[in-house]
């Protein structure tokens, strides 16, 4: 930039501050305190139409994105519920013995209606099927990937809890491990549902080989207030019969 067109900007600038400093449109007013701030309000207005009027339109502008957004996604879900409820007259859905079919549609049906709700109601069903068929490390993967479709952190609890019983059930201790290990770091309980937990946790840490950390999490549990929660009482009893068992150390 030129000197010239510098020291012109300056002007320019020196100029409007003065105008601003010196012009006051309310030195003269008569009237209320209220009637003032009314007044400086109608003058901003007049002097930001543009703004004012560009950003009441963007306001609109999404409202209504977010209203027909909302009434997408309901459309989405009606038509979600009304397929699963067709999908529940179909004959595969109901046969006794292997699960595989109804499995199959289920997994078409989460893949065709992707609504959050969808997704957990199928996902609801599929466990329930293979749990019912002793399909015990598909059944526990399945909990796993409910834990993390579900937004309640009590509800996390509860599947990942599932999927370390289920996983263990299946000699998958690696997996029981870590559901059990998630669902510590995400449960505020302290009485049987920690008891459970830690319980597991040390079963899996045996399983896996990790002895040395078995004592420390038995330590934890040992130290849970059975006063306040007298059902973690068999749990700590049945632990430290775990931890003692030498000959269970030895597998």
């Amino acid at each position: 930039m030129s000197t010239k067109r510098l020291h012109r900007k300056k002007t320019v600038e020196k100029a409007h501050q003065v105008h601003e400093a010196v012009y006051d449109p309310f030195a003269g007013f008569e009237g209320s305190k209220y009637e003032l701030m009314v007044a400086k309000f109608f003058y901003y207005l007049r002097d930001n139409i543009r703004a004012v009027l560009f950003a009441v339109g963007a306001g609109f502008i999404t409202l209504v994105g977010l209203v027909v957004y909302d009434i997408y996604q309901t459309s989405r879900e009606d038509k979600a519920l009304l397929a699963y409820e067709e999908l529940l007259k179909n004959p595969v859905m109901t046969a006794a013995a292997d699960p595989s079919a109804a499995v199959r549609k289920l997994d078409e049906y989460t893949a065709a209606h992707t609504t959050d709700n969808a997704v957990r109601r199928g996902l609801m069903h599929k466990l329930a099927l293979l749990e019912k068929a002793d399909r015990k490390k598909d059944a526990a993967e399945v909990a796993s990937q409910l834990a993390e479709k579900v937004e309640a952190p009590s509800l996390k609890v509860f599947m990942y809890t599932r999927a370390a019983i289920l996983y263990e059930g299946a000699g998958e201790a690696g997996a029981s491990l870590t559901a059990a290990e998630k669902a510590l770091t995400l449960t505020s309980d302290e009485g049987e549902i920690k008891a459970t937990l830690l319980f597991l946790q040390a079963r899996a840490l045996r399983a896996t080989g990790k002895e040395s950390a078995v004592r420390q999490v038995v330590e934890t549990l040992m130290k849970m207030d059975e006063k306040t929660h007298p059902e973690v009482v068999p749990i700590k009893q049945a632990a430290l019969v775990f931890l003692l068992d030498e000959s269970a150390g030895g597998k």
